[in-house]
């Protein structure tokens, strides 16, 4: 999940160039789209799968985000 996590964390910092890692750590795990009903976070699924949409627009200060995915 690394590589994934570094290209969303690209994304937030594109958005919020001035980004702190705390600030980092909160909009992805406070995104993170629930697996399962365990206590997260947990050994098998961490804080749960990460959301790319949402934790850009977590740290946007103004505007909006738009777009069509591409296949």
């Amino acid at each position: 999940a690394a590589p994934q996590v570094a290209g969303i964390v690209a994304l937030m910092r594109s958005g919020a160039p001035g980004l702190t890692i705390t600030q980092t750590r909160y909009a992805l795990t406070t995104t993170a789209a629930r697996i399962v009903s365990a206590t997260l976070p947990n050994n098998d699924y961490g804080w749960g799968r990460v959301d790319a949409f949402n934790a850009v627009v977590a740290v946007l200060q103004t505007g909006s985000i738009s777009g069509r995915a591409q296949r």
